[in-house]
């Protein structure tokens, strides 16, 4: 199995387990399926009503976003939000065009969406873009055990958790709606540019992967944005 990350004003560190197709061959699970508390939400719900940093403020234990609600990932000007015990998305996650900073958080499950919207651009003729979002993975060196939404709570086992493993981005039953944007010119002649998609390390599902072979996101692409938004 190929799978693909967009690299494009998106950066996600310490990433052990990308899509559900990756969990710990010891967890038995069953289907997954999406929320129907969520069937009527829209982005007209994403109206700024609810922020992720309100919900984190307000939660001592696992950051939960209810099903049927839309969060703003109120990042701006680099700032940090911290969710230290985790977030569940279990209705919708935005990040908006304008956001730019660092999501640090121990883990994350996706039982509704996960929406990032491609950055702002500058107003150029390389189609760079100022603002970028960083997810920092940075829970205990422990597994974590997911407790699905009462609608699919037949799909774990009969203690009613799941072992998603460590550090984990789990899809269960949700969506990721991630949007890169097209590569930037990075010279004058217009042959080179930076890569909108950095590819991870093909893997075969059931494939215990050792030290040397976790799935890794390349360092040229992230390096090239980098440099050519702003960084040293």
């Amino acid at each position: 199995m190929k799978a693909k990350l967009p690299a494009v004003g998106i950066a996600i560190t310490n990433v052990l387990s990308l899509f559900p197709l990756l969990l710990p061959s010891s967890t038995a699970m069953r289907e997954f399926t999406p929320l129907p508390c969520n069937a009527a939400l829209t982005m007209d719900d994403c109206d700024g009503t609810t922020s992720l940093s309100s919900i984190l403020s307000s939660s001592p234990s696992l950051a939960r976003i209810p099903c049927g609600i839309c969060a703003i990932a109120d990042l701006i000007n680099g700032e940090t939000l911290s969710a230290p015990n985790g977030l569940d998305i279990e209705g919708m996650l935005y990040f908006p065009p304008s956001a730019s900073g660092i999501l640090e958080v121990a883990h994350i499950i996706v039982q509704g969406v996960l929406k990032i919207d491609p950055p702002t651009p500058l107003d150029d003729a390389r189609g760079r873009t100022n603002e970028q979002v960083k997810i920092l993975l940075n829970g205990p060196d422990a597994d974590v055990y997911m407790t699905p939404h009462n609608h699919n709570a037949a799909a774990c086992d009969a203690g009613g958790s799941c072992n998603v493993g460590k550090r984990p981005i789990v899809v269960a039953g949700g969506r990721l709606d991630i949007q890169g944007v097209r590569d930037i010119v990075t010279e004058g002649d217009g042959n080179e540019s930076c890569p909108a998609w950095v590819p991870l390390r093909s893997v075969e599902v059931g494939h215990t992967l050792s030290s040397d072979s976790l799935l890794s996101i390349g360092s040229t692409a992230a390096s090239c944005w980098d440099s050519n938004n702003g960084g040293e």
